[in-house]
């Protein structure tokens, strides 16, 4: 999975902090009870964030518990269990299913026994989401075709993936709910921050392996600085239309958790992920945060350290 969604805990209260582990460790349960206990390891901060979105906007019962586990024996962890935890179980093993699958086609043949093995578990995943899980599963194959077809652009590839993700997240309470429209949108440009936001981690892996990556499609001949530049201004674009998006979703609970995670950790993610890639003068910029909603925590832990393991670019900026 890719990992990005991450919730930082400093500047939260311990109930607060409990409650986001609660949904993580949550997960984990979900996905060793469905699918084996070796299912655990495919535990996505992703998906952690789509159970908490997704039970924010629903009326349905959560089932709060404190409990051990082979990793934990000695002190038992907060764990949430609902029927939105269980539906992002299912997407983490289909997301990650097509992540391995990505992996494989890029020419890493260990990935191919993985794949063989989680096969079975996917076909389980499919029915669990059924029936947008079908179709979910041919638009990854769609995407891959997608990635091998020079006609299409990175942003086309980008939209895709977002509707991929835009699907997965507003079919879940159905298409006669007041917020699929606007849950759609967020889970579109979440999907298309994500895409972006992968191509720049990965930018320098893929281009020693060889592999597709779309910055160098989108600037060709452009150097980071300017590559930076560019996406800057798109990673706000799509933060800004998620949260414009999210804005119009009553969440009748986990409105601070889904707010902490999106306007906190996305922009956090966000300045960490650009200075990575060109660090000069990021102690210089401000991390991309909705005014009067949060500012960055600037001390504390960082959100690896918690226990546990749209719109288009703006014309001109891509060319």
């Amino acid at each position: 999975m890719f990992g990005y969604i991450r919730y930082t805990p400093c500047g939260h209260t311990k109930d607060e902090n409990d409650h986001y582990k609660g949904y993580y460790c949550g997960l984990c349960k979900s996905l060793r009870s469905a699918y084996g206990p070796a299912a655990g390891i495919l535990l996505s901060y992703d998906t952690a964030f789509l159970a908490i979105l997704l039970d924010g906007v629903s009326s349905g019962p959560i089932r709060k518990s404190r409990e051990s586990c082979l990793l934990h024996p000695f002190k038992k962890r907060p764990v949430i269990r609902s029927d939105a935890v269980r539906y992002a179980a299912a997407v983490t093993l289909l997301l990650s299913y097509h992540k391995m699958a990505d992996n494989r086609r890029d020419g890493s043949f260990l990935w191919s026994l993985p794949l063989l093995a989680l096969s079975p578990l996917r076909r389980r995943a499919l029915r669990e989401l059924s029936p947008r899980g079908f179709s979910a599963d041919k638009a990854f194959s769609t995407l891959s075709l997608l990635e091998e077809t020079p006609g299409f652009t990175p942003e086309e590839r980008a939209s895709a993936f977002g509707t991929i993700l835009g699907e997965i997240t507003a079919s879940y309470h159905g298409a006669h709910h007041p917020g699929h429209a606007f849950l759609f949108q967020a889970g579109f440009h979440l999907g298309r921050w994500i895409y972006y936001i992968d191509a720049l981690d990965d930018y320098e892996t893929d281009i020693k392996t060889k592999n597709y990556n779309p910055l160098p499609l989108l600037f060709p001949g452009a150097g980071r600085e300017k590559i930076k530049a560019h996406m800057t201004i798109a990673l706000q674009s799509e933060l800004f239309a998620l949260s414009g998006a999210l804005g119009q979703v009553s969440l009748s609970r986990n409105k601070t958790l889904v707010e902490t995670l999106v306007y906190q950790g996305l922009n956090m993610m966000t300045v960490r992920i650009l200075g990575k890639f060109y660090p000069s003068e990021v102690n210089d910029e401000k991390p991309l945060h909705c005014p009067g909603r949060f500012t960055p925590c600037e001390h504390g832990r960082d959100p690896e350290s918690i226990p546990g393991s749209g719109q288009k670019i703006p014309s001109g900026q891509t060319h």
